[in-house]
């Protein structure tokens, strides 16, 4: 079935964002994150690898220990397992969508 990335929800709700799996097997996930402002209010500390682009709007990243990380259309990180980090800010206008590969 073809889908577009770009086709988001008719309602995204302003206080929450979108996540939608598009591919899963095994250990393996990739999933559509659409953010319109928000922000992480805890340390995330995944047990697996990922690997994560913005392919529109922006975000900022910090990394504990580490470097704040500007990230804007076509940007991609690797973050390890297990490297604490966060979500500083996203874009609202545009929203911020990412592209997150878990494996």
């Amino acid at each position: 079935m073809k889908c577009n990335i770009y086709d988001l929800p008719k309602q995204i709700p302003a206080d929450k964002e979108v996540f939608d799996s598009l591919v899963e097997k095994g250990s393996m996930k990739l999933e559509r994150i659409v953010s319109t402002g928000q922000c992480s209010d805890c340390w995330y500390d995944q047990p697996t690898e990922e690997w994560v682009i913005v392919i529109e709007g922006e975000a900022e990243l910090v990394f504990e220990n580490g470097p704040t990380t500007l990230m804007r259309k076509g940007d991609y990180v690797h973050i390890p397992a297990n490297q604490r980090h966060r979500v500083n800010k996203t874009s609202s206008s545009p929203p911020c969508i990412w592209l997150a590969l878990h494996y």
